[in-house]
């Protein structure tokens, strides 16, 4: 059980009564389901999975089912090729994803990374994964990370920009030329104007571009762990990976511990709740099924923490 979802194995549907039978089955045939499980929202008593995509169900965290990435031309591949700003093939390529440049994360492989997010956890627990520096060999974070000012003494490696983020921000720029910062660029986000341009000048080598599959309404950090996953990364440590806080608390929550300013992703608990257990189903039990990546949560105290619970298996 994670977040008040239950797995359900399609081979023991006989375990459970006639209405959930039943409306797995229309499930089934509406989505076309080819894994071997789905899941049911205890709370909501909706069935979802990770067998479909954003061509039939809105609500999904994928653009497209695997067997049709690699030919998309609006998501997968393809779709570098007519972004003018790319200007370069990708050099990695399967139907999880596609990176240009990608000899520049060679040195990711077999490495241990810590990833910050937004979420409160990583403000709160910050001693916590602090004392634990020394132990990873790059430090990863995404979007205003640079305008945190707790975050000022790390030295990040690599960082998503999205397109919320003033590109020629001196605080931005300035960052990460102190850090030789590796910038990620999502093409599957819309991006224009001059700032972008110039920015992507500036960047020079010290860029790439990349698309994922999966594309949850969560954030960006997911689709990191996702490309960590692809460059064979030994293990992930992640905090401010956090969720939105219940109805009844979620005004009482900082949206964001890198700036002041609302929650630009999902408010709705319910929503929130599904889409962090098809990411970690997605990760643990298809993209890693063999368990050769190791994770750990430092926000898992923090009682808002969605992830806290999964994944089923906890591995460090």
């Amino acid at each position: 059980m994670w977040v008040d979802c239950e797995k359900i194995l399609l081979n023991e549907l006989g375990n459970h009564n006639e209405d959930i039978r039943n409306k797995i089955q229309c499930y089934l045939e509406k989505y076309d389901v080819q894994g071997n499980h789905v899941w049911l929202d205890d709370k909501t008593s909706e069935i979802f999975s990770i067998d479909t995509s954003y061509a039939n169900d809105k609500s999904s965290a994928f653009l497209t089912k695997p067997n049709d990435f690699l030919e998309n031309e609006k998501y997968g591949p393809k779709s570098l090729y007519f972004k003018p700003y790319v200007g370069d093939y990708p050099t990695h390529v399967d139907n999880e994803i596609a990176i240009t440049n990608s000899e520049i994360l060679n040195k990711y492989k077999d490495s241990k990374i810590l990833i910050i997010g937004a979420g409160p956890s990583a403000y709160e627990n910050q001693d916590l994964w602090r004392s634990q520096l020394g132990e990873y060999d790059f430090v990863w974070s995404c979007n205003h990370y640079f305008k945190a000012d707790f975050l000022k003494d790390i030295k990040f490696d690599l960082v998503t920009i999205g397109n919320e983020v003033d590109y020629l921000n001196r605080q931005l720029t300035d960052r990460i030329r102190r850090d030789g910062t590796i910038v990620g660029i999502e093409t599957n986000i819309s991006r224009q104007g001059s700032k972008f341009e110039n920015f992507l000048s500036f960047l020079g080598k010290n860029k790439f571009f990349f698309v994922t599959r999966y594309f949850g309404k969560i954030g960006s950090i997911p689709r990191m762990i996702v490309l960590a996953q692809k460059l064979n990364v030994k293990h992930i440590s992640f905090v401010g990976v956090d969720g939105v806080a219940p109805p009844d608390e979620i005004n009482k929550v900082k949206a964001t511990v890198f700036e002041n300013k609302k929650a630009s992703g999902p408010t709705s608990y319910n929503l929130c709740r599904k889409q962090y257990v098809l990411f970690w189903d997605y990760v643990l039990n298809y993209l890693d099924s063999e368990s050769k990546m190791t994770f750990f949560n430092y926000g898992k105290s923090y009682k808002h923490n969605i992830t806290k619970d999964i994944p089923e298996r906890e591995r460090k």
